[in-house]
């Protein structure tokens, strides 16, 4: 067996054991991710469609999938601390809440091994995926990590790769966004208008790509104070693309469409009204999981990681590519 190089080829999860969730911050009852989203507790309302994407909510008002048309992005079984991902590509990755029902956790641990002329080749990989959110609620790190063990008969070797993305807020908004790895660095920065962002909710040009479709939810901590009036995004030393945004609100504060060069249109369903989804299933799809190598799953993982980053730029129909 070959040994990939490690970062060319950006690195992906692979086929073998889940690590169990267990983590101080596991804190997340039946109630708390309502009280943690203002669209739920203030506005009495779940957001059910995203653009092209649809969510489904349980019993208690807490996502339990996500569905980009009618391929599942995610799915959580809150009960059993598990997250799917990519339509059961990497199924079953342990997964851990705060007490307010935001995510801070997303761990897998994969291996594979072959003989070649007798010897054994073994590739071992965890990959974590890390939040961390300030007082208020606002996402302030997110933190991807790769420990790898190659094994080589008796011969061993080990990697490891971290990658973090920064979140500075100023009055209640999200100012910017910073993420630096050892190959490159890229920055975004916002502007925001006067009108008040009633209910807290993500853009949907955050909000539409892998993992950051669990933000509009409300998973990942509440949004700017107030609505977003330009972006501009800029890699290294290179030119930034600016871009305004516009938005149409619906009588009770609640964001209909925004444009942000992409339309985005925002439906919901009154609590009273939503029919509760079941609790999801461990996850038994692992026919197609296991046709992944352990590079191949730790690349969509660090794409699903990435989603925030790349906003609406990220290639969704071809999920064998990378990140772009």
């Amino acid at each position: 067996m070959k040994k990939s190089i490690f970062y060319s080829i950006m690195m992906m999860l692979s086929a073998g054991a889940v690590c169990c969730s267990c983590s101080d911050d596991d804190e997340a009852n039946a109630n708390s991710y309502a009280a943690g989203n203002p669209l739920v507790s203030q506005g009495k309302v779940l957001l059910t469609q995203l653009g092209h994407t649809r969510y489904e909510y349980d019993e208690n008002f807490r996502p339990v999938a996500a569905y980009y048309y009618n391929e599942e992005e995610w799915s959580i079984n809150y009960e059993k601390g598990l997250i799917s991902l990519y339509d059961g590509e990497l199924p079953n990755l342990s997964c851990s809440f705060n007490s307010k029902g935001y995510i801070t956790k997303i761990k897998g641990s994969f291996s594979e091994s072959e003989y070649e002329d007798g010897v054994k080749y073994t590739e071992e990989m965890t990959v974590t995926m890390t939040f961390e959110y300030d007082g208020e609620g606002h996402l302030r790190t997110e933190r991807y990590t790769e420990d790898s063990k190659y094994t080589e008969g008796s011969e061993v070797e080990t990697e490891h790769y971290d990658e973090c993305e920064e979140y500075t807020w100023e009055q209640g908004n999200l100012v910017k966004m910073e993420r630096k790895d050892d190959s490159e660095s890229r920055t975004i920065k916002t502007t925001y208008g006067e009108q008040e962002n009633k209910y807290r909710q993500y853009p949907g040009l955050w909000s539409n790509c892998d993992e950051v479709t669990m933000r509009a939810a409300g998973l990942c901590g509440i949004g700017p104070k107030n609505l977003l009036a330009s972006y501009s995004k800029a890699y290294g030393s290179s030119k930034p693309y600016e871009h305004s945004v516009e938005y149409i609100l619906n009588e009770d504060g609640t964001i209909k469409q925004e444009n942000s060069g992409e339309i985005f249109d925002f439906v919901y369903t009154p609590i009273e009204q939503y029919l509760p989804s079941a609790p999801k299933a461990v996850s038994t799809r692992s026919t197609t999981a296991s046709r992944l190598s352990v590079h191949e799953k730790a690349e969509r993982l660090r794409r699903f990681c990435r989603g925030f980053s790349l906003m609406h730029n990220v290639g969704r129909e071809d999920k064998s590519v990378g990140v772009r």
